[in-house]
């Protein structure tokens, strides 16, 4: 859920093309199908795994690099909700939510 490359790529401007499974979808991402593998057991419980459809990710990147207002458009997306996470805009919020615990 706070995949660093992720939140440094929607900083930049660039467009988030990631797999279509949990917690991505809370993203502004250019979904790729994915679908369950296995899971991984952690100290904090088991893991679900999701493998990319390679094909539907080959497609989707072919498509961006021609189609430039789509990508265009993925863009403005990611750079706006970086600007809504961002910690200026999230800051007033979580200290909030930390003086009342």
């Amino acid at each position: 859920g706070l995949c660093l490359p992720a939140n440094e790529a929607a900083g930049a401007g660039l467009a988030l093309v990631m797999p279509d499974c949990s917690p991505n979808t809370r993203w502004p991402i250019t979904a790729v199908r994915s679908r369950p593998t296995s899971s991984m057991d952690t100290p904090g419980g088991s893991v679900p795994l999701a493998g990319a459809d390679v094909a539907h990710l080959v497609q989707l990147l072919s498509e961006l690099a021609v189609d430039h207002e789509r990508r265009h458009e993925q863009q403005r997306r990611a750079r706006k909700w970086a600007e809504l996470m961002s910690w200026d805009e999230q800051r007033p919020q979580i200290v909030e939510r930390l003086a009342c615990g």
